[in-house]
């Protein structure tokens, strides 16, 4: 069976597509401060934006940079969670919006994890426990089970882990 031939990564052929994928990065990125407000619009271009970055990661491979990958790992697992929360959550996401609980309202997973200190984590990795990834005393869990029901908490029990282990924001013991 024959193999797709790899890539050139001769920076002629590469450093367009690199180009535009680093555009398509800092529209993204502008893009998300303003997430909550979003319109089925916006929703759809960030989407749609975040599959164009996906589809550069051979291009990035090329430059073979560790914190390159990286990067580009935390891109990807913030578009994976944006797609969770837009595409298979948004019922349920709409239903805890108008609960406006106080769990809701105030839940952070990592209230001690700073914007600066993701990039190390993702190298490094933490070894906290991940002990408030549903909330306080799993307040999310029950928000999610009460307002949507089981097969959401499954589906956003599975993303928030998936999340936390992919950038490596915590330990999971046996009772998480």
């Amino acid at each position: 069976m024959p193999t797709s031939p790899a890539p050139s990564c001769a920076m002629a052929v590469i450093a367009p597509k690199i180009s535009k994928c680093l555009d398509t990065l800092n529209e993204m990125m502008k893009m998300i401060e303003f997430a909550k407000s979003f319109n089925e619009n916006q929703k759809s271009k960030y989407l749609d934006d975040c599959d164009f970055f996906l589809s550069c990661q051979p291009e990035f491979e090329c430059i073979n940079d560790p914190n390159l990958g990286v990067a580009f790992r935390s891109v990807e697992v913030q578009c994976k969670s944006a797609k969770f929360i837009i595409r298979e959550f948004a019922e349920c996401d709409k239903k805890l919006t108008n609960l406006n609980s106080t769990c809701s309202q105030t839940y952070n997973p990592f209230p001690e994890i700073k914007e600066k200190d993701v990039p190390s984590m993702l190298k490094e990795g933490r070894k906290d426990p991940c002990e408030k990834l549903f909330g306080e005393s799993d307040c999310m869990i029950k928000e999610i089970r009460e307002e949507c029901g089981d097969k959401d908490v499954v589906k956003y029990r599975k993303m928030q882990m998936e999340l936390a282990h992919s950038l490596r924001l915590c330990e999971f013991h046996k009772s998480t």
